[in-house]
């Protein structure tokens, strides 16, 4: 993907505006992907909330979510715009897993 991209610019075959236009090709069809591998998990964990745990989505979360400010600081504007999508899903789509697996509370006993 990106690397065939790079390599197409660096031997003159394309310029910097289709390099642009061809990352953002890519990273629409990542988003795709990610769409739709995480559709089943969605669907398992809304029938049982319990099959997951909180953890390892809240780490994905924070990860995300420090990759969505890294690319909202990007020098280059127009590319930060188009970039910000990846990781702004992703932290929706984390943070949904982080709502959706974390333990409700139980009956109190006093």
């Amino acid at each position: 993907g990106y690397v065939s991209v790079w390599l197409l610019e660096r031997a003159g075959h394309i310029g910097a505006g289709q390099r642009s236009a061809a990352s953002i090709l890519i990273l629409g069809c990542a988003l795709a992907t990610t769409l739709t591998s995480f559709m089943p998990i969605l669907r398992s964990t809304i029938r049982n909330r319990s099959s997951e745990h909180v953890g390892p989505w809240l780490v994905w979360s924070a990860a995300y979510a420090l990759l969505l400010v890294a690319t909202a600081f990007h020098p280059d504007a127009y590319v930060s715009a188009a970039l910000l999508l990846y990781p702004a899903m992703n932290l929706v789509l984390h943070g949904t897993m982080v709502y959706l697996s974390y333990p409700k509370a139980g009956p109190r006993h006093v």
